[in-house]
């Protein structure tokens, strides 16, 4: 004798989240970015962060869930412990509530603002093609900047190596 009967059980399917497009897909190292994600199977609850070897990740806040299809977070690119993020490439990376995640490489850039001098030190020197030391003194951390000396009708004068925030000016 065979047995008959039914069974009814519910399950769900859960996939993990897909990141198509992230707007903007820059910011500057002084500013808070308000992103919307586009992508598939986003859920409720799901957290956003940016991350990149050998730093800290920057976690996305005030994530609020849009569709299936669109995530909108911060991303507060001032107080990264113990400094603003660092310049460069970022993976965004989005996890469901579930833990099922999904690392888009390349996905967002930090710039830094442009430095800005204040002074130069000394103001004259002589034409004579030899070295000399130029201090220039502003803001927005000169690390990794190139520096030229311009006048108009006389060519470029290039920073030879920076020092610092000095830099040494071949003439």
């Amino acid at each position: 004798q065979e047995n008959e009967g039914t069974s009814s059980t519910t399950f769900s399917v859960i996939s993990s989240p897909y990141i198509s497009t992230v707007s903007p897909n820059t910011g500057i190292n002084s500013s808070v970015i308000t992103a919307t994600i586009t992508g598939t199977y986003f859920a409720d609850g799901s957290t956003t962060k940016l991350t990149r070897t050998g730093y800290s990740s920057i976690n996305g806040t005030n994530v609020s869930f849009v569709s299936a299809t669109e995530l909108r977070c911060n991303f507060d690119l001032v107080w990264i412990s113990p400094t603003p993020a660092t310049p460069g490439i970022w993976d965004l990376v989005v996890t469901n509530p579930g833990g099922l995640s999904y690392s888009k490489q390349s996905a967002f850039t930090v710039t830094a603002n442009a430095p800005t001098v204040s002074n130069l030190s000394p103001s004259i020197a002589l034409n004579n093609n030899t070295d000399f030391t130029l201090k220039i003194v502003g803001t927005n951390n000169f690390t990794g900047s190139l520096a030229k000396l311009t006048k108009s009708g006389q060519p470029d004068i290039n920073m030879k190596s920076l020092i610092s925030v000095s830099c040494t000016l071949s003439t």
